[in-house]
């Protein structure tokens, strides 16, 4: 017999939805998937956040040094280069988290509930990765320019910026899914996106806030406790520099804990919208067809083994 986890209905990806259910579907979607995507995001992202931990390790007494203002044993030079190193991983090891859910959802989709392994979705990052990375690349490198000659505007020049930043951010959110789900190309990408998102851009917007105000909330949460205990040990002289870094430590390690599980949720959310988006625009395509074929096989295999078992 199954296990009660592969038994469990298959949340449906290609499948249109209301708003209420847009919320709902992406935490229903990470409680369903939860061991496989964080052994995804362990091993293909974990490798890049140990090298971070182990730079900053080797520096830790000079992070303590530097923080009570009496310097560090190492030059100031290495210790600005420890600091890039550390800035360079982490920002790899999240861009590999983010195409790791892209192709998780990816492969979901294409296979099935419980129908896939870890190098079906190493494939498609090895084939689509690097095309979402210079896409990405593309977008900053096209955008930053325009919002600097907003900056010089005055009076709405910051105003601009924001309104601008958030149009072209929703418009073009999901082509990494187009990337990874449809193989298309950079550009071709941009356009599926802007598409899709056109004539539901109050709708992804409001999703998007939303979204973004209950994870933020929950940071402000979860930082509350490191707050409290940091001030009070520095009010009754409890607790001298190293042992408050490392306090202050520990609860970082949660708050970062938090922040890869709000990045998961968001590019799952972001995944769930794109289906969503898609079976919108075409209900009664191959892709709606082979999904429910999918989901129908898993079920009914799930059913015999009942029955045998």
């Amino acid at each position: 017999m199954g296990s009660e986890a592969e038994q469990k209905k298959a949340v449906p990806l290609y499948k249109e939805r209301a708003f209420g259910d847009m919320v709902v579907a992406p935490f229903s979607f990470f409680s369903q998937e939860l061991k496989g995507i964080f052994t995804a995001v362990l091993k293909f992202a974990g490798p890049f956040f140990i090298s971070a931990i182990l730079v900053a390790i080797f520096f830790f007494n000079d992070f303590v040094e530097t923080f009570q203002f009496t310097g560090g044993s190492h030059s100031p030079m290495q210790f600005k280069f420890s600091f890039l190193i550390i800035y360079i991983l982490f920002i790899m090891a999240f861009f590999v988290i983010n195409i790791t859910i892209y192709h998780y959802i990816s492969a979901y989709n294409k296979y099935g509930k419980g129908n896939f392994s870890l190098k079906n979705v190493s494939e498609g990052m090895l084939q689509s990765g690097l095309k979402i990375f210079a896409a990405s690349l593309l977008i900053t490198i096209l955008i930053i320019p325009i919002l600097i000659l907003f900056a010089f505007i005055p009076f709405i020049g910051t105003f601009l910026i924001i309104v601008l930043f958030f149009v072209i951010f929703v418009y073009l959110s999901l082509f990494p899914f187009v990337i990874a789900v449809e193989k298309s190309n950079i550009f071709e990408s941009f356009k599926i996106s802007i598409n899709l998102i056109k004539n539901n851009w109050w709708f992804t917007f409001g999703l998007y806030l939303l979204y973004s105000a209950m994870l933020l909330m929950s940071t402000y949460i979860t930082m509350i406790p490191m707050v409290l205990v940091g001030a009070i040990s520095v009010f009754t002289g409890q607790a001298d520099g190293k042992s408050l870094f490392v306090l202050i430590g520990l609860f970082g390690i949660l708050i970062f804990i938090l922040y890869i599980v709000q990045i998961i949720i968001l590019n799952i959310m972001y995944g769930v919208h794109y289906f969503n988006l898609k079976a919108k625009q075409n209900p009664n395509t191959e892709l709606l067809k082979t999904q429910e074929e999918v989901i129908n096989r898993f079920e009914n295999q799930n059913e015999t083994n009942r029955f045998i078992n």
